[in-house]
């Protein structure tokens, strides 16, 4: 995958990068059937709060 990351939301996001699929899906047990599915149809976004 290529591309820039840009974020917009600079008061909630600290840092974005590119990851493999293996990483996201550790990452985000919580999408049922795994980050695959995105690629496949959309799904509603989880919020998952504020990191410090």
């Amino acid at each position: 995958m290529e591309g820039e990351v840009e974020i917009k939301d600079k008061g909630g996001i600290l840092e974005a990068e590119w990851k493999d699929l293996s990483f996201a899906n550790e990452a985000m047990p919580y999408y049922e059937g795994g980050i695959e599915k995105l690629l496949e149809t959309s799904i509603a976004y989880t919020f998952q709060g504020v990191q410090a």
